[in-house]
């Protein structure tokens, strides 16, 4: 774990490291009351409210003070939950290098990326999902995913977790204490109130399964498949699309006869762009004919698992329409014989000169955008991290609850205790109150500088 030290005080840059008109530095740790006064060189108060500072900053003695306003935050208060304070000043990025240099020397320590979310982690501002939408709002490239990020920072997700580990941890209470104290004279659990309690905790951890399954469902479907006739031009659209060599380019008619698959990600949507051999009739049983066979039956598994379709067709030639087709684009623009005012919303494109790709672009991530079924409530790095999780939840309770059930009527407690054991230990992996550094690692390396 990159994070060996946490009760010192650490400084970083919390602003776009850009020229703007206001620019930041964030401090935050035990002694930022003391760095701060060595820093503008008088006596500074501990807060104990949220409090605003209007003070004169003056790196070198013979230069003019600039203006900074210095924010504090009492310890319990703050984003990382320490004693915490930020500089506000002009965003001139030498000048925020120079602050944080200065109160470097005073004492700080310069912050890791993912630090300052980390000590929010720890200090129990954050759980681990919720610090996981902190960087899904750093990194947001649009509307949506900002959505999805800002509500679950909110908390909605790993509120619902934590509710079921407390009915959880209660249930758990009672069977421990039928244990130890067999003898005593105390309130247990019916076989009842038990299968009860477990059966109302199955149903909202299938829930939050299901909604895991369905985010990352929602983030991997955007299929954009390209059909046409052969040497229609659907390789070198590919190419030209994800700026790189990913299929064969040939004059020759019937060249593609495997299906070739891009991904790439465009304002922030993840996208797979598919090549399928051009259409064919196939009308004998030779050798040749068997293979573009086995191309034709691959482009129609393509053709049917799309989620956006796009009909190629060269400039110059008829257009064969495909009922189900969301956008036909036509093709080596560069080689028509005559000039076309697009009539019926058809995009023209030259993969050789690049004409009209970036429209291409823009039109496919609007469809995807448009065939979208509603808000994904979870962010996919989250998705990919817990749904294992959810689902070995689920298989311990069910276990427990299958226990509860046994026809022979004997309920063996100390086995379904060992089941909510492990349920415990699957949710608190999600929401942090049980990780490794392994899992620590992976999320808060992929923060930057100052966050």
């Amino acid at each position: 774990m990159k994070f060996t030290q946490t009760d010192d005080t650490i400084v970083a840059i919390s602003s776009p490291l850009t020229g703007a008109a206001l620019g930041i530095v964030r401090l935050s740790g035990a002694q930022t009351i003391d760095i701060l006064s060595s820093c503008f060189d008088l006596s500074l108060d501990k807060p104990v409210r949220a409090t605003r500072l209007e003070l004169p900053l003056t790196l070198d003695a013979d230069a003019s003070p600039l203006p900074a306003s210095v924010y504090l935050w009492q310890e319990g208060h703050s984003y990382t939950g320490e004693l915490s304070a930020e500089i506000h000043t002009i965003g001139s990025l030498p000048l925020l290098n120079r602050i944080v240099d200065r109160l470097i020397e005073s004492g700080a320590r310069a912050a890791q990326g993912g630090e300052f979310t980390f000590r929010a982690f720890l200090s129990g501002s954050l759980d681990l999902t919720q610090a996981e939408a902190v960087l899904g709002l750093i990194e947001a490239s649009d509307e949506a995913a900002f959505k999805t990020a800002a509500r679950q920072l909110a908390g909605g997700f790993s509120s619902k977790l934590k509710s079921v580990r407390n009915e959880l941890l209660d249930v758990l209470v009672y069977l421990e204490a039928g244990f130890d104290y067999a003898e005593e004279d105390l309130s247990y659990l019916t076989t009842e109130q038990l299968q009860n309690a477990i059966s109302s905790a199955l149903d909202k951890v299938q829930d939050v399964r299901r909604r895991l399954q369905k985010d990352v469902s929602a983030v991997v479907s955007n299929r954009v498949v390209l059909i046409g006739e052969p040497n229609a031009g659907k390789s070198s659209l590919l190419n030209a699309l994800t700026e790189r060599q990913a299929a064969i380019v040939s004059n020759t008619p019937g060249s593609t006869r495997d299906y070739v698959t891009a991904r790439v990600v465009w304002d922030g949507v993840p996208l797979e762009i598919i090549d399928t051999a051009g259409r064919e009739d196939i009308d004998s049983q030779t050798l040749a004919s068997s293979i573009a066979a086995q191309a034709q039956e691959l482009s129609n598994e393509q053709k049917d698992s799309a989620d956006i379709l796009v009909l190629c067709v060269p400039v110059d030639e008829n257009v064969i329409h495909e009922d189900n087709a969301d956008l036909i684009v036509r093709t080596k623009s560069d080689k028509a014989s005559a000039v076309y005012d697009n009539p019926d919303g058809e995009l023209f494109c030259s993969a050789v000169t690049g004409d009209g790709i970036e429209e291409i672009r823009q039109a496919i991530v609007h469809l995807v955008a448009g065939r979208s079924s509603g808000q994904t409530e979870i962010l996919a790095s989250t998705s990919q991290r817990c749904r294992e999780l959810a689902q070995q939840a689920e298989e311990f309770l069910t276990a427990a609850l299958d226990l509860c059930r046994d026809e022979s009527g004997f309920v063996p407690e100390e086995l379904i205790a060992e089941n909510l054991r492990l349920t415990l230990n699957a949710l608190g992996e999600i929401v942090g109150e049980v990780c490794t550094d392994d899992i620590l690692e992976g999320i808060f390396g992929r923060f930057c500088v100052g966050k």
